[in-house]
């Protein structure tokens, strides 16, 4: 029963992306919602798997990510930062997961545009500076593509001044 639920959560995931990219909003809700509550339910089975826990906040993202683009920048800002606390959790339990610090980028991303959509500009800006994963050796920031999945863009860092810092690398 759990694996048949897993591959729903997904369909219907999936189901909701493909409606908010055609501005369907209400539609892509309910796919997400129920996306969500599925996971949740895997997740109260099986509290351990992080696969699950990443499905389930990954629906709260997705929700949030559609409430920014509908305008209701505080619903977003709401949704958005409760998925940034278990997605922050979810990479401190596996320091060594790239995907896990990938998520929590594109959380932080998210949150910055929908700040800033809200004219919060130094607090979106503060979030879009946190969505720069910090690497041993390389730094990098994260962007979502047309097709919704998170792009890696290599960047250096430059001058920095206060709270603000000179991103340098291919930029668009």
């Amino acid at each position: 029963a759990a694996v048949a639920a897993f591959l729903v959560l997904r369909v219907r995931a999936r189901l909701g992306q493909v409606h908010a990219y055609v501005f369907d909003f209400p539609t892509a809700d309910a796919h997400y919602a129920e996306a969500e509550r599925l996971a949740a339910t895997l997740v109260k089975a099986d509290p351990d798997n992080t696969t699950w826990r990443r499905d389930r906040v990954m629906g709260v993202v997705n929700r949030g990510d559609m409430r920014s683009r509908m305008m209701d920048y505080a619903g977003a800002e709401q949704l958005l930062r409760e998925a940034i606390r278990e997605l922050d959790a979810l990479a401190k339990a596996d320091p060594d997961n790239s995907a896990a610090k990938r998520d929590l980028a594109v959380g932080h991303s998210l949150l910055g545009v929908a700040l800033s959509g809200a004219g919060r500009h130094s607090e979106g800006r503060d979030a879009l500076a946190r969505s720069l994963v910090l690497r041993e050796e390389n730094t990098y920031l994260f962007k979502l593509g047309k097709d919704n999945k998170a792009e890696r863009i290599a960047v250096e860092i430059g001058a920095k001044d206060g709270a603000m810092v000179e991103v340098l690398g291919m930029l668009k």
